[in-house]
């Protein structure tokens, strides 16, 4: 694969539409502010149920409908109430919380059922053209020294949804840390980026009597007139680059915190699949998820190379809450390369906290995201649970 996306090449109405376009992609339902998946749910084989990442940029899209077009996301707050199961539709019922001169808030509640499977509050800001002229504070986190893009030959990485049918290239970094290290000072790095470039534009659409923006919307019929799939700094598709960020912010991310203990989730001896391979997927897929699961005990067994064999079995890792803030979203080119630096400061009772730091391309911190979630060990026999 080459190190540069290349440009989609179909025909009509989606040929302009990358691939985590419509893996994102939302459509209007029958009611106000309502409005449901646009394609397939993503049921990673190791996963309790749909892709979080999915959900939660569906949602973003969902709030983004709602609100002018001039207002762009500066944070999403969202938890994980229930598995999403892949074969329902999952309805986004959008709160018009706030709305002032500057900011713009939205409760987005995710629905399958009429069951609430998630939530989610999404902030807005107007977007003001930076002047040099203004005093503000500014400052960032430095871009981890060292670190470059991958080059053409690309190893992608199993844990980070690469198959040939997903929507994201991930490629892990190599530990330079030594094992034996205390798990919260230990980091973890892997590069990310959207495969097929984001379209420029969306669709040009009327203007909405209310102030909806029609922004993801418009991406199930973007027009050739309108949607430039060249490279530019200044996206008016911004939205469209935020939610793809939002979906890879999901990768690997509560991974990080058993792997800072060595901790063993697909490479034990014991484990078994099956049990995490549940009635969501069909039989046929089987052979498919077994190579998968292969791939994803191999690298970590490298994760673990030269690490006490006393690390832990994890039984169960779900997430229960995730928090992005983005930075300079009017910016972001998640079709770029992005370096994600990931952490544990804490982990104890059942739950684990990690922090992860997104640079853009031209070391740019483009996002800081905060997950807690839930992790259990295997128990010696003698232990019981209430």
């Amino acid at each position: 694969m080459s190190d540069q996306n290349s440009n989609s090449s179909e025909s009509g109405s989606q040929r302009h539409r990358s691939h985590i376009e419509q893996v994102v992609s939302i459509k209007p339902s029958t009611k106000y502010d309502c409005f449901t998946n646009g394609s397939n749910l993503n049921y990673p084989p190791w996963a309790r149920g749909v892709y979080g990442g999915q959900i939660m940029a569906q949602a973003l899209l969902a709030g983004y409908e709602t609100v002018k077009t001039e207002f762009m996301v500066h944070s999403i707050h969202s938890h994980f109430l229930k598995a999403a199961q892949p074969e329902i539709s999952v309805v986004y019922r959008v709160e018009r919380v706030r709305d002032t001169r500057s900011f713009a808030t939205r409760m987005i509640r995710a629905m399958q059922a009429d069951i609430l499977v998630f939530y989610s509050t999404a902030s807005f800001v107007k977007n003001n053209t930076p002047q040099e002229s203004k005093r503000t504070l500014r400052h960032s986190t430095h871009y981890p020294q060292g670190e470059k893009p991958p080059s053409r030959s690309l190893v992608q990485s199993a844990a980070g949804q690469t198959g040939p049918d997903q929507p994201c290239d991930c490629v892990r970094v190599a530990s330079r840390m030594n094992n034996s290290a205390s798990p919260n000072d230990k980091r973890f790095y892997h590069w990310v980026r959207a495969r097929e470039r984001i379209a420029k534009s969306p669709l040009k659409a009327a203007a909405n009597q209310d102030g909806r923006s029609c922004n993801s919307r418009s991406l199930g019929n973007i027009s050739e007139d309108t949607a430039d799939v060249e490279n530019d700094h200044h996206h008016r598709n911004h939205h469209a680059h935020a939610a793809a960020l939002l979906y890879m912010s999901d990768n690997y991310f509560l991974a990080t915190c058993f792997r800072a203990h060595n901790a063993s989730r697909f490479s034990n001896p014991t484990s078994d699949h099956s049990s995490s391979y549940t009635i969501g997927h069909q039989a046929n897929e089987s052979h498919g998820a077994e190579r998968l699961f292969h791939s994803l005990a191999s690298e970590e067994l490298e994760d673990n190379q030269g690490a006490p064999k006393d690390g832990g079995h994890v039984t169960m890792a779900a997430s229960m809450d995730h928090t992005v803030y983005f930075h300079n979203v009017h910016q972001l080119q998640a079709d770029d390369w992005m370096l994600v630096e990931m952490e544990s400061p804490w982990a104890d009772d059942e739950r684990g906290l990690v922090v992860s730091r997104i640079w853009s391309h031209d070391d740019t911190l483009a996002a800081t995201c905060v997950q807690e979630g839930l992790v259990r060990l295997a128990q010696s026999h003698h232990l019981s649970r209430l």
